[in-house]
């Protein structure tokens, strides 16, 4: 399967107008303990550069699969590790009060 789908895939998103990919929350639920999963994000990953396509983890809800995701080299995250769906006005008046603490955590350990 993977021998054929790799040179498909890349065909195909070279002849669409994309600038983003979205990982669906399936793939990624069982990111850092399901094979399966990990290959397939990996798989879709190494197109998109490839291709200079950004990827989106949509889903992301444990900093176990944060980490595993930024290990595959994926771009951008959405989900409930971050915060539950929001308006545009609580995101101005809460979430980016909150930034710095993430931003704190997340990228502690780079900077040991």
């Amino acid at each position: 399967f993977f021998k054929n789908a790799v040179p498909e895939l890349a065909d195909y998103l070279k002849n669409l107008p994309v600038n983003r990919i979205k990982i669906a929350k399936e793939l990624i639920d069982n990111i850092e303990n399901d094979i399966y999963s990990n290959s397939i994000v990996q798989m879709v990953i190494a197109v998109a550069k490839r291709n200079n396509i950004k990827v989106i983890a949509e889903g992301v809800e444990t900093i176990q699969q944060w980490e595993c995701l930024k290990m595959l080299g994926c771009d951008e995250i959405q989900g409930y590790l971050f915060s539950k769906p929001v308006s545009a006005d609580d995101i101005e008046q809460n979430w980016l009060i909150e930034y710095e603490n993430w931003n704190q955590i997340l990228f502690a350990s780079e900077r040991l």
